[in-house]
């Protein structure tokens, strides 16, 4: 239909003993596109994909603060 939807979940653990200190989930939605525009269609997944990363990153960031 047009819609591109993601649902990720990821694990933050410690490298030296592997204890898990975080396993955020979320969603991301990208832009409707007309389902037929290949070019469009593969941005809307980059820009989906893109915020999953910025949102690891965020997750990242956020226990090196001390933060969960």
């Amino acid at each position: 239909n047009g819609s591109v939807r993601l649902a990720a979940r990821w694990w933050i653990s410690r490298g030296s003993d592997g204890v898990l200190l975080a396993s955020p989930e979320a969603s991301f939605s990208g832009p409707p596109v007309d389902e037929d525009a290949y070019e469009a269609l593969v941005g809307a997944m980059s820009t989906v994909f893109g915020d999953l990363a910025q949102a690891i990153a965020d997750s990242i960031r956020a226990r090196a603060a001390g933060g969960s």
